[in-house]
């Protein structure tokens, strides 16, 4: 299964290249609408009935107008419609098929989707067998408004917290998790605005880890004729200083395994064996570090 993260950056492309032309031929649309409202206009007063056509016009529609009044009020009246009494009457709310409450998830299915969430935000997820968790968590929230509500609630928390580095890492996982059930253009959109809040969090707080990792991996994705790339290095570059002055994670190879994916896109192939060297350093037995390694 491809990452989804790629089309979130192909949408991206997408979106700049095909709103250009939309925008092209919108004004084109828009001055024929206008050409043809003027023609419309001018042909109207060229044709406006002078005051003494307009008096019998206005007779004869007022007449009419009377006839069927006066044949009106001499129909017969309807039969009176029969009304329950008060005490008839149910109080009781009717339950619409189409109630929102009615699709809401379980407390149990809240918690597992809770947990498909964290499992497809990790850093270390394996898209290639991972189509199942993600078809899971797609059925689980597609049709219900608990993803909608968490987000709502998550920017309502971030308005009222800017600071908080946590509620904006959480309102990005979100974000990512609308991307996740989006096509195209709108997987553009949901990863714009989890990048936002990753980048804010950079700006937060100088030896955040995630921000930068995420925001680093999002770019590697990017078409190369995005210019992205540099972006995703120093990304990247600035994850990989704090990791290494940190106790080493087991989650965190990926940015050794992206960075020289990158260096190797821009054909610095010595700085792709020395990220690979370094990596191994730490993650001496990660298959993919070891993989690249050998090629």
């Amino acid at each position: 299964m491809q990452n989804p993260y790629l089309w979130s950056a192909i949408g991206a492309g997408v979106v700049l290249l095909v709103g250009g032309v939309a925008i092209e031929r919108a004004f084109a649309a828009q001055s024929e609408r206008l050409e043809a409202l003027e023609s419309r206009l001018v042909a109207v007063a060229s044709s406006e009935p002078q005051p003494a056509q307009v008096a019998p016009a206005l007779v004869s529609t007022m007449r009419e107008i009377e006839q069927r009044l006066t044949s009106l009020e001499q129909r017969p009246e309807r039969a009176p419609v029969a009304v329950a009494p008060p005490s008839e009457v149910s109080t009781e709310p009717s339950k619409s098929a189409t109630d929102p409450a009615d699709d809401r998830p379980s407390a149990t299915e809240i918690t597992e989707i809770r947990d498909l969430l964290g499992s497809l935000t990790a850093t270390d997820f394996d898209w290639g067998s991972g189509g199942q968790e993600l078809q899971r968590f797609i059925a689980l929230v597609r049709d219900n408004p608990w993803l909608d509500d968490q987000i709502r609630a998550g920017e309502e928390l971030v308005d009222a917290e800017p600071n908080s580095t946590e509620a904006r890492m959480e309102l990005a996982s979100l974000y990512i998790g609308k991307l996740l059930t989006g096509q195209g253009p709108e997987q553009a959109i949901w990863g714009g605005r989890a990048a936002r809040q990753w980048e804010t969090v950079r700006g937060l707080d100088t030896e955040h880890w995630e921000s930068r990792f995420r925001l680093g991996n999002n770019y590697a994705f990017y078409p190369d004729v995005m210019g992205k790339t540099d972006d995703a290095i120093r990304l990247l570059e600035e994850a990989r200083k704090i990791q290494e002055r940190q106790p080493t994670v087991s989650d965190r190879a990926q940015t050794y395994v992206t960075l020289a994916r990158m260096y190797q896109r821009k054909g610095a192939h010595d700085m792709v064996r020395a990220t690979l060297d370094a990596g191994a350093s730490f993650y001496p037995d990660d298959a993919s570090i070891a993989g690249m390694r050998s090629r």
